[in-house]
């Protein structure tokens, strides 16, 4: 069991919905489609094909058009191996990323295994195997349920009322941050339908114990509501590669107290 309190520090590396495997992430994040186009010169022409293609066609035939999702189905793998080695070139061996859920779609341990660091996943709505598989595919640890990590002892809330309902809080550089998939106080009507239950529970929690900063993901490319939310979508991450969460709170504004 990983002692969560003593593992996420400053010097942990962050980051979300890397999305492996998923090629319609292509489609929903175009953002990802510009940074292959210059990582990998190889599948420029295609690359550049694929965003006129999401710019010229309406968005709401982008699922359906056959073009759109050919290309992206080819580049996917480009995509991911992309990834891999952004990931690789900033993670060491023996460094902790914490992950913010929807890490992949399908071939969990071949992505997992590909990876460097000590890596802890803490469930996203895509995430949807047994802890058990992420665990034997090298995962240390699966963040389930909502901890709490008060003056250096770890709590865990219960009765856990949904598989997605989950959550860390601790303190870090002085910031009581609360680690999330869903944003809180997120006022998207799709999300509040589906997932506002888990939302408002973790809004609960992030109150009553004092949060000062919510991390989370889930929403890709958009910025948080919350203006003490910080989105780590792997879209928000310096070329799209994991970040301490030191040098995320110092680019956001919150200094070590």
């Amino acid at each position: 069991m990983v002692d969560l309190a003593k593992v996420i520090n400053e010097n942990t590396f962050l980051i979300s919905d890397t999305h492996f495997g998923h090629a319609k992430v292509l489609q929903f994040e175009p953002i990802r489609v510009e940074y292959l186009s210059d990582y990998n010169s190889d599948v420029t022409s295609e690359c550049n094909e694929l965003l006129e293609l999401l710019e010229i066609i309406p968005e709401e035939e982008h699922r359906t058009h056959d073009r759109i999702n050919h290309l992206c189905k080819y580049l996917i793998e480009f995509h991911d191996s992309m990834l891999i080695e952004k990931w690789n070139n900033v993670v060491g061996a023996n460094d902790t990323v914490l992950c913010l859920g929807d890490f992949a779609f399908k071939g969990i341990e071949e992505y997992t295994q590909a990876l460097n660091g000590n890596k802890i996943l803490l469930r996203g709505n895509h995430d949807l195997k047994s802890a058990r598989t992420y665990i034997q595919a090298g995962w240390k640890s699966v963040i389930e349920s909502v901890q709490l990590n008060l003056n250096g002892r770890l709590f865990e809330m219960s009765p856990k009322t949904d598989i997605y309902w989950n959550g860390f809080l601790t303190h870090i550089n002085g910031w009581r941050i609360l680690f999330s998939h869903y944003p809180i106080y997120n006022n998207n009507e799709w999300d509040l339908k589906k997932y506002g239950n888990i939302t408002d529970m973790l809004e609960d929690v992030f109150e009553s114990y004092g949060g000062e900063i919510n991390f989370a993901g889930h929403t890709h490319s958009k910025l948080s509501n919350f203006e003490n939310g910080i989105n780590v979508s792997i879209e928000h991450c310096t070329s799209l590669t994991p970040m301490k969460i030191g040098d995320v709170l110092e680019m956001n504004g919150y200094g070590e107290k």
